[in-house]
């Protein structure tokens, strides 16, 4: 079971990669994963 301290550091990582997202700060989007992590995306846009 997580504590309430686990919940809101789930809550913060979400906000601050979707943040990162949104402002395209890829920086930011970067520190949100470990260092072995991996971001998997479809391509974006019209073909």
């Amino acid at each position: 079971m997580s504590t309430v301290e686990d919940r809101l550091g789930v809550s913060d990582l979400f906000s601050r990669y979707l943040w990162a997202i949104d402002t395209g700060d890829v920086e930011t989007l970067v520190s949100c994963f470990t260092e072995d992590g991996t971001l998997e995306s479809p391509a974006l846009g019209r073909s």
